[in-house]
C-alpha cells in the first residue's frame, strides 16, 4: 500500500529550556494526533527521524510511523551539500561533507549546542550510542571521544594502525573498527569520557583488502582477497566461503537484523545469507547492473537503490518482487534502517520514503513546511524580566536590553523569549494557538516561526531571503565583571542585524556586528544556559545554546599559552598551569570561523582534525570546581602548511656505490624537494610520478649516484602553487636512516 503523506501544521513557541521543550512536545503531539492520543503520542516520541533535504538546506523531523513531518529547521550554510545525519533520542549531528564541518542539536531544548570544523579531505565519522559520541579518523587511525551536546573530545584519541574502516556501534554499545594492515577488528568501549580498545580479533591476513558491517551483536567483514566472510560474536570467530568472486564486495555500514547483503557490482549480483555464525549457505541474487548502489536488507528482503527513484526489492530467496518508486526523485537515494524502520531519502530533491516490516511505503515530503506564517505575539526581549545590561568587554557604557543598536527602539521578539508567559513553579508554560497553514510567501518581517526557530521552509524564498544560520558554538567564561558569553558569527545571505542573547533569567540584544556579550550582575551559583540568536531582515535563525555553566570565582587565564604546526592538519599547544584548574578547555579558531574545540587536563595537547593552509589562533580557558570556565588565553597566529610532510623517508645504498632515497607519496604534491645532511650532496627537486613498489608499498624515489660517506635525507612536499609541507623528520617512525655507501 502507498500513502501520500500531508504534513501536519502546527505551531508551538520553542523555549530556551527542557521543562518548555517537553511541555512543546506534547502540545505538538496533541496537535497531530488529537487531544485524546497523549498516550500514544508519548509512546512514539522515540521514533522520530530527522531527514536531510539539500536544495533548501532543511532538515526535517519525520515519525516513522506514519511519515509525517512536524519539525524543520534550516542549515543555510550547507544548502546544496551531502549532509550525513547521525542521531539517538538525544542528540542530533550534521555532517557536512564538503565542508566537513559537524553540528550538534541538543535535542532536550531544540537547540544548536557544538560545532567541529574538521578537515573536508579526511575519512571522518561520527557515531553516537545513548550519551556517547566518538569521531573516527578512519585516515588518521584515531579514534576519539567526544561530547555529543558540544563536539568537544573528552580524552586523548585512541591510536591504531591507519587506514581503518567500520566505525558503528553494535547493539551493546561496542564501536567496531578493522585494521586491514593488521587483518584485525577491534572493539572499542567509551567510559568515563574517554575511548579504549576492549577486544581484538584476527579476522584476515595482515594486508588483506576487507569491507566491514557491523550487526547488531558485533562485526562482519567480507575479505575481497580470499572471498571468505567472517564474523565476530561474543569473543568467537566464524568463517565461511563465498559463492562467487568477493574482489569488489561492499557493505552498508551498519547491518541490523538477522540478514546481511553483500553487494558485488561487478557481477551484478548481491549474497543474503543468515552470517557464518548462523549456519546456512548465501543466496545469490542475479541484479544486472547495480552501478555504485549499495543493498540493504532488512526484515527478509534485500533493498537496492536504482536510478530514477526507483528502489528494487528481493526475497532472500533470490525472487525480485515489484519495485518501490519515490516520485519526483532524482539524485542518489539514501537507505538506511533507524527506530524499526527502512528510511529511502532523496536528499537532492527533498522526497523520501518510509518502509515498514511488511513492505508497505509512506511517502514524505521534507520540502513541505511544518507550520503556519505569522509570529505570534509577545513581550520585547527583557521587558518584564530580569535581564542585566549587557557590555562589550572594553565598552565605556551598556547598552540597555531590548534596545535596537541603531535606532535606540524596540528590537523586534525573537521566538524563544517570552518573559511574559513564564510559568509559575510547578505549572507549564503559555503556548500558543495552533493557527492555519500560510497561502503565500512570508515577507520580510512577517516570518513564521517553528519550535526550533528556524524560517518555515516551502516558502519560496531564496537564499538571500531566508534567515540566518544559528551562530553555533556559544561559549560563556566568568571573570570579573560578569559573564562573557561569545558565538560564532552567523551564516547569512543578507546582512545580521542583531544577536539575540537570552537565559532563564532575562535577555538582551547587540548589534550584528559583535560576536560576544558581557553579561553583569549574574547571580552567583546556576547553572546558567544561555542561547543566541541571529537576525536579519527575514527572521530568526535557530537559537545556538551554551554549555551549562556555573557563576562564582573562575580559575585565571593559563600563562604562556604556544602553538606550533605539526602537520597539515595537526598542532602542538603548551602553556602554564593555572591555580585551582581542574581541567582546560582549547579551541582552534581559524580567519574563516572554522572552529575545532578540545579538553584536556594537562598543559598540552596535541590538536588534530584541523584544515590545512589555514591560520589559527588558539585559545585555553581553565575550569575550576563545579564547571565555573575562566577567561581564555590566546597564542599567537599559527598557519598550517598545505600539505602533510612525507613520511617513511628512508635510504639504501646500490651496487653502483649511489644512494636510493625513498618516500611515501603525499596526497595532492606536484613534486619534492630532496634535502641531503652530506654537505658534498646538493638539494633536488623531483617531480612527483607514478610510485615504485618496494616491499609491497608504494614510494617516490630519486637517486644519488655519488653519495660517498653517510648520508640522511629531509623530503619536503610542494603543490602545484608552490606551497611547502614541513620536513620530514630524521626519526621519522624511525625509519629515516643514515646509509653508508
Amino acid at each position: 500500500m502507498r500513502r501520500r503523506i500531508i504534513t501536519a501544521w502546527a505551531l508551538a513557541r520553542r523555549s530556551a529550556f527542557a521543562g518548555t521543550a517537553l511541555a512543546l512536545t506534547v502540545a505538538l503531539a496533541c496537535t497531530l494526533l488529537g487531544a485524546g492520543a497523549l498516550g500514544q503520542a508519548v509512546r512514539l516520541a522515540d521514533g522520530n527521524v530527522w531527514l536531510w533535504n539539500s536544495p533548501d538546506g532543511q532538515i526535517a523531523r519525520t515519525n516513522s510511523r506514519d511519515g509525517r513531518v512536524d519539525l524543520a529547521t534550516q542549515l543555510p550554510e550547507s544548502a546544496g551539500h551531502d549532509v550525513r545525519i547521525t542521531q539517538t533520542d538525544d542528540h542530533l549531528i550534521l555532517h557536512d561533507l564538503d565542508t566537513g564541518r559537524m553540528t550538534s542539536i541538543d535535542l532536550a531544548t531544540l537547540a544548536f549546542s557544538g560545532r567541529a570544523d574538521l578537515s573536508p579531505e579526511g575519512d571522518l565519522s561520527v557515531a553516537l550510542d545513548a550519551g556517547r559520541g566518538v569521531i573516527v579518523d578512519r585516515k588518521a587511525g584515531e579514534v576519539r571521544a567526544v561530547d555529543p551536546a558540544t563536539l568537544t573530545a573528552t580524552g586523548e584519541a585512541l591510536k591504531l594502525p591507519a587506514p581503518l574502516v567500520g566505525g558503528r556501534f553494535d547493539a551493546q554499545g561496542t564501536l567496531w573498527v578493522g585494521a586491514p594492515s593488521q587483518g584485525t577488528v577491534t572493539g572499542v568501549r567509551v567510559d568515563e569520557g574517554g575511548a579504549r580498545a576492549v577486544e581484538t580479533a584476527e579476522v584476515a591476513d595482515p594486508g588483506d583488502d576487507v569491507a566491514m558491517t557491523v550487526r547488531d551483536q558485533g562485526p562482519l567483514v567480507a575479505n575481497r582477497s580470499d572471498d571468505t566472510i567472517v564474523e565476530v560474536r561474543g569473543g568467537e570467530t566464524a568463517e565461511t566461503d563465498a559463492p562467487l568472486d568477493l574482489a569488489d564486495a561492499v557493505l552498508p555500514p551498519r547491518t541490523p537484523g538477522d540478514l546481511v547483503a553483500v553487494t558485488l557490482p561487478g557481477a551484478g549480483r548481491m549474497l543474503a545469507l543468515p552470517g557464518p555464525h548462523d549456519g546456512g549457505g548465501a543466496e545469490v541474487l542475479d541484479a544486472g547492473d547495480v552501478g555504485s548502489a549499495v543493498a540493504v536488507p532488512y526484515e527478509g528482503r534485500v533493498y537496492l537503490p536504482d536510478e530514477g527513484g526507483r528502489v528494487r526489492v528481493f526475497e532472500a530467496d533470490g525472487a525480485e518482487a515489484d519495485p518501490i518508486s519515490l516520485e519526483g526523485a532524482s539524485g542518489p537515494l539514501g537507505l538506511e534502517v533507524r527506530e524499526g524502520y527502512l528510511f529511502v531519502n532523496a536528499p537532492e530533491s527533498g522526497t523520501a520514503l518510509v518502509i515498514g516490516p511488511s513492505g508497505d511505503s509512506a511517502e514524505v515530503d521534507t520540502a513541505a513546511p511544518p507550520g503556519p506564517g505569522g509570529p505570534a505575539e509577545s513581550p520585547a526581549p527583557g521587558d518584564g524580566g530580569s535581564g542585566a545590561p549587557v557590555e562589550e568587554p572594553g565598552a565605556e557604557a551598556p547598552q540597555e536590553p531590548g534596545q535596537r543598536p541603531d535606532d535606540g527602539g524596540p528590537a523586534p521578539l525573537p521566538p524563544d523569549v517570552d518573559p511574559g508567559t513564564e510559568p509559575e513553579p510547578g505549572t507549564g508554560p503559555a503556548l500558543p494557538e495552533p493557527s492555519a497553514p500560510p497561502v503565500a510567501p512570508l515577507d520580510p518581517g512577517g516570518a513564521g516561526t517553528d519550535p526550533l526557530g528556524g524560517l518555515h521552509s516551502g516558502t519560496g524564498q531564496t537564499a538571500a531571503g531566508a534567515p540566518p544560520g544559528a551562530p553555533v558554538p556559544v561559549s560563556a567564561s566568568v571573570g570579573e565583571d560578569g559573564v562573557t558569553v561569545s558565538w560564532q558569527p552567523s551564516y547569512s545571505a543578507s546582512p545580521v542585524t542583531e544577536y539575540v542573547v537570552s537565559w532563564e533569567d532575562g535577555s538582551t540584544t547587540v548589534s550584528g556586528d559583535r560576536t560576544s556579550a558581557l553579561l553583569p550582575g549574574l547571580e552567583d551559583g546556576g547553572p546558567y544556559r544561555f542561547q543566541v540568536q541571529a537576525v536579519n531582515a527575514y527572521g530568526y535563525s535557530a537559537a545556538a545554546a551554551s554549555p551549562q555553566v556555573a557563576v562564582g570565582d573562575a580559575p585565571p587565564a593559563p600563562g604562556g599559552v604556544s602553538a606550533e604546526a605539526t602537520g597539515a592538519h595537526t598542532a602542538e599547544l603548551e602553556w602554564e598551569p593555572a591555580p585551582g584548574a581542574d581541567d582546560y578547555v582549547v579551541s582552534a579558531e581559524s580567519a574563516d570561523g572554522g572552529v575545532v574545540v578540545r579538553s584536556t587536563s594537562e598543559t598540552g595537547i596535541e590538536l588534530t582534525g584541523l584544515a590545512a593552509g589555514r591560520t589559527y589562533t588558539f585559545s585555553v580557558a581553565a575550569r575550576g570546581e563545579d564547571g565555573v570556565r575562566g577567561l581564555p588565553a590566546a597564542s599567537e597566529p599559527v598557519a598550517l602548511p598545505f600539505l602533510d610532510a612525507p613520511e617513511d623517508v628512508w635510504a639504501a645504498t646500490t651496487e653502483q656505490g649511489g644512494v636510493n632515497v625513498y618516500w611515501s607519496p603525499v596526497e595532492g604534491a606536484a613534486e619534492y624537494v630532496v634535502e641531503p645532511s652530506a654537505p658534498g650532496l646538493q638539494e633536488r627537486r623531483v617531480t612527483a610520478g607514478e610510485p615504485v613498489t618496494v616491499g609491497g608499498e608504494p614510494y617516490q624515489s630519486t637517486v644519488y649516484g655519488d653519495a660517498a660517506g653517510c648520508s640522511a635525507f629531509a623530503v619536503r612536499a610542494v603543490d602545484s602553487d608552490g606551497n611547502t609541507s614541513l620536513p620530514s623528520t630524521p626519526d621519522d617512525q624511525g625509519r629515516s636512516a643514515c646509509r653508508s655507501s
